[in-house]
C-alpha cells in the first residue's frame, strides 16, 4: 500500500518541483530521491529499535517505507525518458522499469540469505548504511552538476 501512495505522492511532489525549479532540469527531481532516502534511512533505524510488540509502529514504518523506497523509483523512468535522445524515449523507459524490477527481485536473495545467517538487526543495519551510501552519492551528484552549471555560466 505504501508504494502505491508513494508512486503518486512523489509524482505529485515531482511536478511541483518542476514548476518552482525549471532551470535544473531533470536534477530537480533529485531533492525528492534525497529526501526519500534520508526517511528511508530513518525509518531503517527506528525499526531496528522497535520492540516485536509494537504492531502498529511496525506496520507504520513499513509504510512508510514502502512511500519512501517505490515513489522514487517511478520518477528514475521519467528522468531517464527526459533524458533519451529523440525516439528512443520508449525503449529507454522500459529498460529502466525492467531494471528497477530485475533489480528488486534479484535483492531478494542475498537480502533472505542475510537475514537467515545474521538476523533482523544485522539486515536493517546493512540496509541502512547502503541507503546512507546512496544518499551520499545523490548529494555528491547534485553538488558536482551546480558547480558544472556555474562554471558554465562564468565562461
Amino acid at each position: 500500500m505504501g508504494g502505491v501512495v508513494g508512486c503518486l505522492l512523489i509524482g505529485f511532489l515531482a511536478d511541483l518541483f518542476m514548476v518552482k525549479y525549471r532551470h535544473l532540469k531533470s536534477y530537480a527531481r533529485l531533492p525528492i530521491v534525497i529526501g526519500c532516502s534520508v526517511v528511508a534511512a530513518v525509518s531503517l533505524q527506528l525499526m531496528r529499535d522497535a520492540q516485536p510488540q509494537h504492531t502498529v509502529l511496525i506496520v507504520a514504518l513499513l509504510f512508510i517505507l514502502g512511500v519512501c523506497l517505490y515513489g522514487p523509483m517511478a520518477l528514475f523512468g521519467m528522468v531517464a525518458t527526459e533524458l533519451a535522445p529523440p525516439g528512443l524515449e520508449g525503449r529507454l523507459y522500459a529498460v529502466t522499469e525492467l531494471s528497477s524490477q530485475v533489480g528488486g527481485f534479484l535483492a531478494g536473495f542475498p537480502l533472505s540469505a542475510l537475514l537467515v545467517s545474521y538476523g533482523w538487526t544485522s539486515t536493517l543495519w546493512i540496509l541502512e548504511v547502503a541507503v546512507v551510501a546512496v544518499v551520499v552519492v545523490n548529494v555528491a551528484s547534485l553538488v558536482i552538476h551546480t558547480r558544472t552549471r556555474q562554471a558554465k555560466k562564468e565562461e
